[in-house]
């Protein structure tokens, strides 16, 4: 099977998402899996990073969103290369870019969460999740609802993350 993973960042210092899909891709090797990332870096920073696997630059992203002018055109141009489509993290660009490359194509995509649906930002958070409420209502919600699968860390993670926001609504939750 081949797989692409989308990821805003393979900085080591975003910590948790990329780490682990740093260690996730040796366990693709082993199971016979080819695994490619794109990631909204810079192409230089990318080939710099020494990842253990294929990784396109298709930055560098500008602002918080992390927007990307060349994301979805090469997102477009080569998603029906692969057998899925992963998405990591949700609150940046990465996310719609990968929907809107997909649209119209027969290709399944998961999304992992990364522990970014947790109530506790609701709380800890107020006007940032107010912020996120509004991207959450206009698309992060549809693109939830309409993957194939959504990932999470733990069973807790599961069940907390349906505190976070109205509509939210998974048809394999």
């Amino acid at each position: 099977m081949r797989i692409l993973h989308v990821i805003p960042s393979i900085d080591p210092a975003y910590g948790g998402p990329v780490e682990g899909l740093r260690q996730i891709c040796g366990i693709y090797k082993t199971g016979g899996h080819e695994v490619e990332i794109a990631s909204f870096d810079s192409p230089a920073f990318a080939l710099g990073c020494n990842f253990p696997a294929i990784v396109t630059g298709l930055g560098p992203s500008s602002g918080v969103y992390g927007y990307s002018r060349r994301a979805l055109g090469w997102l477009k141009s080569n998603v029906s290369r692969f057998d899925l489509v992963i998405i990591n993290c949700i609150w940046q660009y990465n996310a719609v870019a990968v929907y809107r490359a997909i649209a119209g194509t027969d290709i399944p995509y998961a999304v992992f969460t990364h522990g970014m649906l947790d109530p506790y930002f609701k709380k800890r958070f107020r006007i940032k999740h107010l912020k996120k409420s509004i991207y959450w209502h206009c698309i992060l919600h549809k693109i939830l609802r309409q993957a194939s699968a959504v990932f999470f860390t733990c069973e807790e993670e599961k069940l907390l993350a349906r505190q976070s926001f109205s509509r939210y609504s998974l048809h394999y939750s």
